[in-house]
């Protein structure tokens, strides 16, 4: 049974975004994950945009913590691209299959969908499907054209009201259909 991912400090979730099974997601001030609306999770997904800072003799905090009494040294000031490459953000209608682990510093983009037991170290554009170890892209899910409508159309912003009154729009198959075919299946 599918569970609605909800946002914290460093997390940030849209509406309706729900995972299947384990989820480990760590979003920090200098490295914040962003997720966005009606994505889809498999199970042990692992989001990590942070890392330990290898610049320093222990690479542990707890060493620092425990025997100095202070925090690492790479968790003080500006973080190095040793501990982080940035923050994670996930667009809208994204899926993401079992087992997969996403790094600093990617941006998936809305629609795309990655494959179990993928490794996400760089950038995903939208509408792509991608997977692998590390992840590359291996197909577009519709034509440029039909892409380029998705995105301004934005439906995974439009209020649930207008959702349902567009349900001849999300029962269209778009892979066989054209692009004024599907502009008029919307209505507002």
């Amino acid at each position: 049974m599918a569970t609605a991912l909800e946002s914290s400090a460093h997390i940030q979730v849209g509406r309706n975004t729900l995972y299947n099974g384990q989820c480990h997601i760590v979003g920090t001030a200098e490295s914040p994950v962003t997720i966005g609306s009606y994505c889809a999770f498999g199970r042990n997904l692992t989001i990590m945009p942070i890392n330990h800072d290898t610049r320093f003799a222990a690479i542990q905090g707890t060493v620092y913590r425990n025997l100095f009494g202070q925090p690492h040294p790479g968790e003080i000031g500006v973080p190095s691209r040793s501990r982080t490459k940035g923050s994670v953000m996930i667009g809208s209608d994204v899926w993401l299959a079992d087992n997969v682990t996403i790094l600093g510093g990617v941006t998936i983009g809305n629609g795309a969908c990655v494959g179990a037991g993928s490794i996400v170290t760089k950038s995903i554009p939208p509408y792509r499907i991608a997977a692998g170890s590390p992840c590359r892209i291996l197909a577009l899910r519709f034509p440029e054209e039909i892409v380029a409508l998705l995105q301004d159309v934005e439906w995974w912003n439009w209020p649930e009201e207008r959702i349902r009154r567009n349900r001849s729009f999300f029962l269209l198959d778009l892979s066989k259909s054209s692009v004024d075919q599907i502009v008029e299946t919307i209505v507002d």
